[in-house]
């Protein structure tokens, strides 16, 4: 897979993209090369199975995990900033309101080793499959009754692991309205006019976006709650779900936390894998406004549901990924 460095310049602080739809953000991207996904036509003569409940167990491949040891506040933000080093396979269940400000179910599995993951999201005028199968991730809506299919991300090929070996504070630089030049953070005093945060994304190999926002790789809440340490500190240790956690309660930077309607949160970070199981945000009267409950979770793959596109054969293609191949609107 080509690489590509994903480059996010983020106006008052970031937005979590899709998970907060009233941050505003735009969006650059840096040294970026053209990505072609490796996709053959969907037709209902493919080779798929006939099953609804079939599961994909195909004998994996090794990718060697990292560990890390809590020991202050820098090693626990740089897990989680960085998760997706720290386990491989996993698979589990959230409640949240975090993606659409509704109250959803998201049900996830994913193998990295193997680019294979499925993820459900339901809720109220929402229900989503996705299926992440043959380098392809096919995204289903059940409502719309669409689809669409994009490149999948492989981690054994994950295209910024340097940045995975910076220090947290290196991911982010500034800039000015102008955008001419890039601040590193110790210069950032020279700049004349308001700074703009820039922060530095990995590309995502759980190729799930919900999941991965709110919980398996969050970036965005780690870059967003968990780069000013000053307003954030570790209060206890926990287990939930049989895991060992850690407790982490704090305030929102005061732009940040207005557009999000959150000026103190509660979080509970998996140790192992630096996965956000549980998250409370509450607005500055202590009504909570925004919340993560993670009610399933292991880390052992227990098989991913297999796409069986006969079950999708009324479904409108949304997009075209170019490709030399073509798809047909109706399967």
């Amino acid at each position: 897979m080509k690489k590509i460095i994903t480059l996010c310049v983020v106006v008052a602080f970031f937005a979590l993209s899709i998970v907060f739809i009233n941050a505003s953000a735009t969006t650059n991207e840096e040294n970026k090369e053209t990505e072609t996904a490796n996709v053959t036509p969907i037709s209902t003569n493919e080779s798929f199975t006939n099953s609804d409940d079939a599961i994909d167990n195909e004998q994996t491949k090794s990718i060697p995990l990292k560990h890390k040891k809590i020991n202050s506040k820098k090693d626990l933000y740089s897990k989680v900033l960085n998760s997706i080093d720290y386990y491989n396979e996993v698979s589990g269940e959230i409640k949240t309101n975090m993606l659409n400000k509704k109250d959803e179910t998201i049900k996830y599995n994913v193998n990295m080793e193997e680019s294979k993951a499925y993820q459900y999201v339901t809720g109220e005028n929402f229900d989503e499959e996705v299926y992440v199968t043959d380098d392809n991730i096919f995204t289903f809506d059940n409502l719309s009754r669409t689809y669409t299919v994009d490149a999948a991300v492989s981690k054994s090929e994950e295209n910024n692991e340097e940045l995975g070996k910076l220090n947290p504070s290196d991911r982010i630089k500034y800039t000015t309205a102008g955008g001419e030049k890039i601040y590193e953070k110790d210069e950032a005093s020279t700049a004349e006019g308001a700074l703009i945060p820039i922060y530095y994304y990995r590309d995502d190999p759980t190729n799930i976006h919900y999941s991965s926002t709110v919980s398996l790789f969050p970036q965005e809440m780690a870059f967003g709650f968990l780069s000013n340490e000053s307003l954030w500190n570790i209060t206890q240790q926990t287990d939930l779900l049989g895991r060992k956690c850690t407790v982490v309660e704090g305030e929102t930077d005061k732009d940040y936390g207005q557009k999000l309607n959150i000026q103190r949160f509660e979080m509970i970070i998996d140790d192992e894998s630096g996965i956000i199981l549980n998250f409370k945000g509450y607005d500055e009267n202590e009504n909570l406004t925004n919340y993560i409950s993670t009610k399933q979770i292991s880390f052992s793959c227990r098989g991913i549901k297999k796409l069986d596109i006969n079950n999708y054969k009324e479904y409108n293609l949304n997009n075209q990924i170019d490709t030399g191949n073509s798809y047909e609107d109706n399967p």
